[in-house]
């Protein structure tokens, strides 16, 4: 036994679909910066709390920053969003500090 379906509003779901891809790159670099953002407060947020200690020279390669290095890092304000770069097919960009010690 055949069924039927009756979908409203079916053209204006076409209509949109076909000017997506008119508004895909600008919603992408929308995403892509919206991202980032999320990136840098988390990179802020986590240099907020880097535990320090007095500076001595490292045994091995891995030491905690000094309060110092610390504070230059934190006083740099919130990590940024680089300009983008169009590689390819794709879009490029990278999340720190402009001026970190």
């Amino acid at each position: 036994m055949p069924y039927t379906m009756k979908i409203e509003g079916m053209d204006r779901i076409t209509e949109m679909l076909e000017t997506a891809g008119d508004k895909a790159t600008g919603i992408a670099a929308m995403a892509l910066y919206e991202g980032a953002g999320v990136v840098a407060d988390a990179i802020s947020a986590g240099a907020r709390g880097i535990s320090t200690k007095p500076f001595r020279y490292a045994v091995g390669w891995q030491r905690d920053p000094s309060p110092e290095e610390k504070e230059a890092i934190v006083s740099a304000g919130a990590a940024g969003i680089a300009k983008f770069q169009k590689t390819g097919n794709g879009v490029n960009t990278s999340v720190g500090y402009n001026r970190s010690g």
